[in-house]
């Protein structure tokens, strides 16, 4: 395409886009009230943190997300890391009366990040921690190749090992038949085939440092495709059960589950089931890099500690919470609880920094704080080559990753600045340790 074609393309999608903007405020926004009732219902958190693509502007769906008829009086927040979401905007926190929205949570529920603290020191690792990765990526499968089937994707187990079957078998196994019984088509066959695996680019395993050379193990993953069919069943049942009704919302998206309903049971089930099995996969993908790093580093530190502390910290899930002398459902959608002292994970781009934080308990943000950085640009505009080494060359530390043919929608140059996240929620959580990434894997 010559450069005359391109501008003329460029022209051309301007006008598209500005005419889609038109139409959805024609039909999401049909009289001058609506946008006055957002006034008192929306805590922004996130100014100064403008989005370089304009479809990653989530203003539209925080508008109408804060005019929904189920929002809490007290209104609700909107993180700094927030952007545009499939359904919903992520980086939220949504506190609902008598009521649950399946699409705020989301399809990956509980998602969200352990940090695992060793007693190992930085300068007792390998000098080259590529054989350390390679390890890594051998033992925790990554990435898929098949949704519908299973036995076929790499990113799942071909063979179940035995101590994930004993675990899903003793925690997770009772629960999901209760739930396949209750909702047939919520459930998929074989949900272990995808315990202790750790999914796409946006999911990782991370080994940090902090300010006292520590070495730290991240792992961000969710619930994978268990938890995805739930969330989907949930979504459509609400949309079902609300019928002509959902077309009064703001959005047809934004569907709700009444208490009084018997699904509202159902779902609340079905998300404390997706939660702790998105907890077991975190906590056996670090247990495997814990294995791995044992039979790489010298002998001499081989019986180092690989939990020093452990932090589990999901940022997809609802909980039922108190704030302001009123009791909600509170959903939050990338967006970490941060009650007073409570300690959770902020993180980085897999060349910046992340953070261990403690609340503090800040009631417009309904005690929450960011989970991460949030994008600024869309997938379908991939960082430049150049952008991402520069980003190495940047780095505080040399970083071993994996080469990925996906790695570039995930670059560092699509997220927000994490420093500046920090500085925007610095009323909503403190910092604790400094994490600087050494190594870095992603699935594709």
């Amino acid at each position: 395409m010559d450069a005359g074609a391109k501008l003329l393309w460029a022209r051309r999608s301007g006008r598209i886009r500005s005419l889609m903007r038109s139409f959805s405020d024609r039909i999401f926004w049909p009289r001058v009230e609506a946008r006055e009732a957002v006034k008192g219902k929306l805590h922004k958190f996130m100014r100064e943190l403008p989005v370089e693509d304009r479809f990653l502007d989530p203003k539209y769906q925080l508008k109408l997300m804060a005019t929904h008829p189920k929002i809490s009086q007290h209104g609700m927040a909107a993180m700094p890391n927030c952007n545009f979401g499939f359904m919903s905007a992520t980086g939220v926190v949504v506190p609902l009366n008598g009521a649950v929205i399946p699409a705020v949570v989301g399809l990956d529920i509980g998602c969200g990040i352990t940090a695992r603290k060793t007693s190992l020191k930085y300068s007792e690792l390998p000098e080259s921690l590529k054989d350390l990765r390679l390890a890594i990526q051998e033992s925790v499968p990554h990435g898929h190749s098949s949704l519908e089937h299973l036995s076929d994707d790499y990113g799942s187990w071909s063979s179940v090992p035995d101590n994930i079957q004993r675990l899903y078998n003793k925690h997770l196994a009772t629960h999901y038949a209760w739930i396949g019984k209750r909702a047939p088509e919520a459930i998929i066959e074989h949900p272990q085939q995808q315990l202790g695996t750790l999914g796409l680019p946006d999911h990782f395993v991370e080994m940090s440092t902090d300010e006292l050379e520590n070495v730290w193990i991240l792992v961000h993953t969710g619930s994978r495709k268990p938890g995805r069919k739930l969330g989907e069943y949930f979504t459509s049942l609400a949309r079902n059960e609300m019928g002509v009704n959902a077309f009064s919302l703001p959005n047809v998206n934004l569907a709700y589950i009444e208490e009084s309903s018997k699904s509202f049971k159902d779902y609340l089930a079905a998300e404390r089931w997706a939660n702790k099995y998105a907890k077991f996969n975190r906590e056996l993908i670090a247990k495997n890099v814990v294995n791995c790093l044992r039979e790489h580093v010298p002998s001499s530190f081989r019986n180092f500690s690989g939990q020093v502390e452990v932090i589990d910290c999901p940022h997809n899930f609802a909980s039922k919470e108190t704030h302001m002398g009123s009791e909600f459902y509170v959903l939050r959608r990338g967006a970490i609880s941060a009650k007073l002292d409570e300690v959770g994970i902020v993180a980085g781009t897999m060349t910046d920094k992340s953070y261990i934080v403690k609340g503090t308990g800040h009631d417009k943000s309904f005690e929450s704080c960011s989970s991460g950085v949030g994008r600024t640009r869309s997938k379908s505009r991939e960082a430049s080559y150049e952008d991402f080494t520069r980003a190495l060359e940047e780095a505080d530390r040399p970083l071993e990753y994996r080469k990925s043919s996906r790695w570039m929608e995930t670059a560092p140059s699509s997220y927000k600045n994490v420093a500046a996240v920090m500085r925007a929620q610095g009323k909503l959580c403190d910092i604790v340790h400094t994490l600087t990434p050494i190594l870095n894997i992603k699935g594709e």
